[in-house]
């Protein structure tokens, strides 16, 4: 046979806690000692962080004095959960409100969900502080766990798929759907930005582009000399008219236009030579990769400009054959008539 201890702690006359001990000085000093030490396992338990500090406001220094140890009872028994079982009914008896769990009350997992709710935030704040100061390790533990385990989440993610494939189709479709919508919204804001700050937008450009400039001044002017040093003389000549052609009217362009147009017809075939050795002299200069594909370019214009004379060919044929209908009806009509 067994023997232990029915206690209840008081404050100011009020029932706080009831619990079992075998001996009650000892008991007392645990709970001083959980009360205020910060380390301790049970420090932010109900009955120590929101009865005594918080609502009683007891300090350390008046804890013996503040805080009672009360014997209730002694009790003898020969199975443990036979002296549980008689804690649980005083408490109960009693009305303790520093009691969270009270044995064979319920089960074991609503205390933890009650504890949780409680101690809701205190725990984010540690295990943030926790994540925080054991960023590698924890990265470590998961990669080690993923090797250990890849055949058994490979699989796992196989099941999920197969038994919620429309499901998941279903989601990646909305998913589309919203980042589609979401592009247009962006779009059309975008545009209408741009059509509201035209002016705004130029002068910001310029800027940037004036700034720009200052800043790479003389890198500007060295790629500059450096392009010039290795053009042709045909393209230096080509860069200068075009220098002069910017500075003149509309009428003197003209004028050159027409010179160039007389020019060329008189000197058509040795033009029309010089163009074809450039272009041999380039082709020579070329891969076979690059040959190919502006040989496919060239046989692509070609099927476009023969589609283009096919459906202007189709367009002629049609509107012939509509005027040929109208001017059959208006026959008919006047026959009809007459």
């Amino acid at each position: 046979m067994k023997s232990g201890i029915i206690y209840k702690l008081m404050i100011s006359n009020d029932i706080v806690y009831v619990g079992k001990t075998k001996d009650m000085a000892k008991r007392i000093g645990l709970h001083k000692s959980s009360c205020y030490n910060e380390n301790a396992k049970g420090y932010n338990l109900k009955i120590y962080k929101l009865i005594i500090r918080e609502k009683y406001g007891v300090e350390k220094k008046h804890f013996y004095n503040t805080v009672k140890i009360v014997w209730i009872e002694n009790v003898e028994y020969i199975d443990d959960h036979e002296y549980r079982a008689r804690e649980a009914w005083w408490i109960l008896f009693l009305k303790s409100p520093g009691n969270i769990r009270i044995p064979f009350a319920k089960p074991y997992g609503e205390y933890k969900k009650e504890h949780y709710q409680i101690h809701k935030e205190e725990k984010k704040e540690i295990d943030r502080k926790y994540r925080e100061e054991n960023k590698e390790k924890i990265r470590e533990n998961k990669r080690e766990y993923y090797q250990k385990n890849k055949e058994k989440f490979r699989e796992n993610k196989r099941e999920y798929w197969k038994e919620n494939k429309e499901a998941i189709k279903e989601k990646y479709r909305e998913k589309n759907q919203t980042k589609r919508e979401y592009k247009e919204v962006i779009r059309l804001q975008k545009r209408e930005y741009k059509e509201k700050n035209k002016e705004e937008i130029k002068e910001k450009k310029k800027e940037s582009s004036r700034e720009y400039y200052q800043k790479n001044k003389e890198k500007q002017k060295e790629k500059y000399q450096t392009k010039r040093q290795n053009l042709s003389q045909d393209e230096r000549e080509a860069i200068n008219i075009k220098r002069r052609v910017k500075n003149l009217s509309q009428d003197e362009r003209e004028k050159i236009r027409e010179k160039d147009r007389k020019r060329y017809q008189k000197n058509k075939k040795k033009e029309k030579e010089k163009f074809r050795e450039r272009g041999i002299s380039r082709r020579q200069n070329l891969s076979q990769d690059e040959i190919e594909l502006i040989n496919i370019k060239a046989r692509q214009k070609k099927r476009a400009q023969k589609m283009a004379e096919g459906l202007l060919y189709f367009d002629n044929l049609m509107t012939q054959y509509d005027e040929d209908i109208n001017q059959n009806d208006e026959i008919n009509e006047k026959n009809f008539n007459n």
